[in-house]
């Protein structure tokens, strides 16, 4: 049965993850980018190790995210500290875990920061900058305070290891709004038709596509030194 629980927004993180380490002890959900789904995604897994009567088992949030720090560029690792949200919930990751990964040289040098997580999609240059000034968070994302909610009512450990898409300076097409399915894939048709009513959204959107191809790459290259480490330098293995 599968020690470690990965939530993803999307289908291609989910496909990156997969890619970086096949290995049936880390089992992988979907979200399609909802905090609600990534929450009941996670404590299913919760539910079924306690059923089976196991402990060490570790939930991680997986995906690309929106800068906030305006240092960031795209493809740039972020791992979480803790999760912070709009009503003043925190989430802090585990320290043990983090420490585990500062083993993998991918890691050399991270240091890890806040996450905020959003349940909306934060689309302008200035609101990224109104949530890095007032939460010192560095990145966001949709689904990190869902699963660690989870976690954290189950006793789990919990992780966030994300990649920057959209850098604090690049405001996101309205096009991206609702581009998501249920199950993590894209409405393609849909946001194009959309683009099109102003075309300029058409090569933001190309722009965003190329940046979130880096930041997926970011995360096959390092996911499976990083998963390595963490099964094999704890009980989870």
């Amino acid at each position: 049965m599968a020690k470690i629980g990965i939530i993803c927004g999307l289908k291609s993180e989910a496909k990156a993850v997969r890619k970086a380490f096949p290995d049936e002890r880390v089992s992988i959900a979907i979200s399609g980018a909802n905090a609600d789904r990534a929450y009941a995604l996670a404590k299913g897994f919760a539910d079924e190790g306690n059923a089976a009567g196991e402990g060490g088992r570790l939930i991680i949030s997986v995906g690309v995210s929106g800068g906030l720090l305006p240092a960031y560029a795209p493809g740039d690792l972020v791992i979480g500290s803790k999760v912070v949200t709009i009503s003043g919930e925190e989430y802090h990751c585990s320290s043990d875990y983090i420490d585990l990964l500062k083993r993998s040289h991918k890691a050399a040098g991270i240091s890890p920061s806040i996450i905020y997580g959003s349940d909306e999609v934060i689309l302008t240059i200035e609101e990224k900058n109104r949530l890095y000034q007032e939460t010192g968070a560095k990145s966001v994302d949709m689904e990190s305070h869902g699963a660690a909610r989870a976690a954290k009512e189950a006793g789990l450990g919990f992780l966030a290891i994300r990649a920057i898409a959209d850098p604090a300076g690049r405001a996101l097409p309205e096009a991206a709004l609702n581009a998501v399915n249920e199950d993590g894939s894209t409405k393609i048709v849909g946001t194009l038709f959309k683009a099109m009513q102003n075309p300029i959204q058409l090569s933001e959107l190309a722009q965003l596509g190329s940046d979130s191809k880096e930041a997926l790459k970011t995360l096959s290259v390092s996911l499976g030194g990083f998963l390595g480490v963490l099964l094999l330098g704890s009980d989870l293995g």
